[in-house]
């Protein structure tokens, strides 16, 4: 399992190119860990939060799907920097994905074979 520090890397390489400087890195990792987040959990949650902020922020979406090809293609999304409200919407929704018969297993591997 991650640890904060690989947390963290993991976030920055989900979130690439958006504005993250408003996140509080250091708690979102420390969640992550206390919730036995894996890896691919940690880009769920990424992809999560970048949605949060994405709807909020083109209220309108779904009604481009009534709009031309055209007119779609002329548009774009508005972004803004990521928020800690989309994370903490986005860890309501992200759920752990292992078992802890799975974290068993990667805990007798690693006794095994060091880590």
């Amino acid at each position: 399992m991650p640890d904060e520090g690989a947390c963290q890397e993991i976030i920055k390489i989900h979130t690439k190119g958006l504005d993250i400087s408003r996140i509080n890195l250091d708690e979102v990792a420390r969640r992550c860990v206390e919730k036995l987040f894996s890896g691919r959990d940690i880009a769920n949650l990424c992809q999560q939060a970048i949605w949060n902020m994405i709807r909020e922020e083109n209220r309108n979406l779904a009604e481009l799907s009534k709009l031309p090809y055209e007119e779609i293609k002329s548009r774009e999304l508005r972004i803004r920097p990521l928020e800690p409200r989309d994370f903490y919407r986005a860890f309501e929704k992200v759920k752990v994905s292992l078992t802890k018969d799975d974290i068993s297993k990667y805990e007798r591997w690693r006794d095994m074979y060091g880590e």
